[in-house]
């Protein structure tokens, strides 16, 4: 037996098996990639393919040495042994021809051996021999013709276990071929990078304006100051503690605190100078990098971003504790000046950035609300100076009357299909393998669309990505009570979406129900002031928020995106009683929920939103 046909058969089979794995390894990385998210090593199969190929490669030795031992004793030299040469040759043509496995090739020359001794047994010399070999030879025909009807007969005589396994094989192998196929397809061609993302975001907040213009620097560098700072439990203690309830000893401590950081407040009064605010996100690095052949957001891309937004909040949170002073020690006029500065802050950092960046101005503007109407509940404040807050805040909600603009979070979604689509210089192009997981509904879609070249290209994406905002938007727009009371509402993502945009859902969901609740509080701020304000000048609480508004104390009646209709307002023996109907969307008289030691639980699920009087522990 000849080495290249050891080879060549080992070879045959060393394929069949690869293949074979290599099937099962694909649709367990599809399966796994599609619901877990997560690609798995390609290590963790290494053993499995060195398991498979070692028990093919054993088996086929095994198998060929078998077949050598039957070959053996059935040498074609003891079968032509007692044949005429011209017999014997010609039987050699024929199983050359045949083409076929030697066990089957032996097994047709014994047969067609058979076939000559028994034609020429009875024959009286070697002349009748080789006449009647030759005339024998002459009706069997073309040996090439005869290898052939020989190939096709035995191979219709194979048992039934053989035909299942050749037709398997070779169904496996076309298989193979073809998800081959799909995966070049996905490989096939590079992304074009035609636009730095990182840029686009800093030049749609900048909008060409001159650095001079950006209070970023200063606003940073106050937020820096924070680092240095020590103490800043002192901090937490004067917004959770009235500092009349404190004792002389924290009293000093505070005073001396503030005292020595003005300069963090000095470089945000600074910075409130300017009219503008944006960051810059170039310096942050890419957006999107590629790891384990998928494509992801850069986790050092927001650590980079040259926006501190924890010390953000640590400096709204000390100006806060100055108000809270400033009102115990009766500095009206300067807790006042600390109110107006924390809206501006905020006002700067709405609607600029990602929704990170977002939230936490919403969060530095809930905490202003919280902290004015602290101080209108401690303080008797001067006519002039409820009039003044009332009218900034009227200012400053009317440039922003959404706080929240998801819009620049498509900056990820086109950084992701820039790096995971071709670009054929027409605005579209098809999908690479990178960006697959971004654009499939389920396991099931994934296998689908690869298995028929039905992926998105360039345009269907970007247009999905669209399509999802927009949905997404309607929830920033469309208040609680709408969306629960309006069957007719869309979902802000729709089931048929790709998987990746369902689990955006929800965080739209949150992120709109945190925006309403700060536009409940901007309306009963604004309400409480006017209320104020009405009984300063009249000795007397309205009797119905209509009254604030013939009197021009209010432009118009304050809204509840909780309720059919405005905040709730009842007037009192001692005052009145402002409040929302909250996130059960209904009327429950204005109790609060309370949580553990009698705390009220704020913007709890059930009960009502109580924003007026202060609801005290």
């Amino acid at each position: 037996m000849k080495l290249k046909t050891v080879i060549f058969e080992i070879l045959v089979a060393t394929a069949v098996g690869l293949a074979t794995v290599c099937l099962w390894t694909l649709f367990a990385l599809i399966h796994l990639v599609t619901v877990t998210g997560r690609y798995p090593y390609w290590l963790a199969y290494v053993p499995l393919w060195l398991i498979a190929l070692l028990g093919i490669t054993l088996f086929t030795i095994i198998r060929l040495i078998v077949a050598k031992k039957r070959y053996c004793s059935n040498n074609l030299l003891l079968i032509f042994k007692h044949l005429p040469p011209a017999a014997a040759d010609y039987i050699k043509l024929v199983i050359k021809y045949m083409r076929y496995r030697k066990t089957a090739r032996l097994e047709v020359a014994d047969e067609l051996a058979d076939h000559f001794e028994t034609s020429l047994m009875d024959c009286a010399d070697e002349q009748e021999k080789q006449t009647r070999t030759l005339r024998i030879i002459d009706e069997f025909g073309d040996p090439k013709l005869l290898a052939s009807l020989m190939r096709r007969a035995k191979k219709r005589c194979r048992p039934l276990w053989q035909k299942i396994l050749v037709r398997s094989s070779a169904a496996t192998l076309v298989i193979f071929a073809y998800l081959l196929i799909c995966a070049s397809w996905l490989r096939m061609g590079t992304p074009t990078i035609r636009i730095n993302y990182a840029q686009w975001l800093t030049d749609r907040q900048k909008q060409g304006r001159d650095e001079s213009l950006n209070a970023m620097p200063e606003i940073k560098k106050a937020a820096e100051l924070i680092h240095k700072t020590d103490g800043w439990l002192t901090v937490s203690d004067i917004l959770r503690q009235w500092p009349g309830d404190m004792n002389d000893a924290q009293k000093t401590a505070i005073t001396t605190f503030l005292q020595a950081n003005d300069e963090i407040f000095n470089s945000l009064n600074k910075a409130l100078e300017k009219p503008y605010f944006w960051a810059d996100y170039n310096a942050a690095g890419p957006i999107i990098i590629e790891a384990n052949s998928v494509l992801v957001v850069n986790p050092d891309f927001f650590n980079n971003t040259n926006q501190p937004l924890g010390p953000y909040r640590q400096v709204a949170r000390m100006l806060a504790a100055r108000i809270n002073w400033r009102t115990y020690s009766g500095d009206i006029d300067g807790a006042v000046d600390d109110i107006i500065s924390l809206l501006r802050f905020t006002s700067h950092l709405e609607q600029q950035g990602l929704l990170i960046e977002q939230l936490v101005a919403v969060a530095i503007e809930s905490l202003s609300h919280h902290i004015t109407i602290m101080v209108l509940s401690r303080v008797d404040v001067p006519a002039a100076q409820l009039k003044r807050l009332q009218d900034e805040l009227t200012v400053t909600f009317a440039k922003q009357e959404f706080p929240i603009d998801p819009n620049c979070e498509k900056v990820f979604w086109y950084a992701l299909i820039q790096q995971g689509f071709t670009d054929d210089g027409k605005g579209n192009g098809k999908m690479l393998e990178a960006g697959m997981h971004y654009f499939v509904r389920d396991w099931k879609d994934a296998v689908w669309s690869f298995l028929t070249f039905s992926h998105p290209d360039r345009q269907q994406a970007l247009a999905q990505v669209e399509k999802m905002f927009a949905e997404g938007q309607q929830n920033f727009q469309t208040t609680p009570w709408q969306r629960t009371t309006k069957p007719s509402t869309k979902p802000a993502v729709s089931v048929n979406s790709p998987l990746s945009f369902q689990t955006l859902a929800p965080t739209f969901d949150r992120i709109a129900l945190q925006e309403w609740r700060l536009k409940t509080q901007r309306e009963a701020t604004l309400t409480i002031l006017a209320a104020l304000r009405f009984q300063k000048e009249n000795r007397k609480y309205p009797d119905t928020l209509d009254e604030l508004v013939k009197t021009g104390h209010l432009t118009k009646l304050p809204d509840d995106p909780f309720s059919n209709g405005s905040l709730t307002y009842k007037k009192t023996a001692d005052g009145f009683l402002l409040y929302s109907w909250g996130s059960n969307l209904k009327d429950d008289g204005g109790q609060v929920v309370r949580g553990e030691k009698g705390k009220p639980k704020w913007f709890a699920d059930e009960g009502d939103w109580v924003f007026w009087p202060v609801v005290k522990n």
